[in-house]
């Protein structure tokens, strides 16, 4: 990784299934998303070489009022804004 790791914790507040989309700007940029649950266990990573289109997505099931982590890395490339959408 480029040493660019951004914890993203939350709480659900609903239950059933639920899809995390990761987009950024920068076409030399590349980043990884992960969704892990409150034990730091990863549910689900997209980490495809998605410099175009840069977009990555998880999806998992959640329970409601349990904590969760989206964890967004910089595998290459220069740091860039980016977008989460939580479906």
């Amino acid at each position: 990784y480029t040493g660019d790791l951004d914890w993203i914790r939350f709480i659900a507040g609903w239950s059933g299934s639920t899809d995390v989309e990761l987009t950024w700007t920068g076409s030399s940029s590349d980043y990884d998303l992960y969704i892990l649950d409150s034990t730091y266990t990863t549910l689900d990573d997209s980490i495809t070489d998605a410099t175009s289109p840069a977009l990555e997505s998880v999806s998992s099931s959640l329970t409601i009022a349990s904590t969760y982590y989206l964890v967004v890395a910089g595998w290459s490339g220069d740091a860039v804004d980016y977008e989460l959408t939580i479906e």
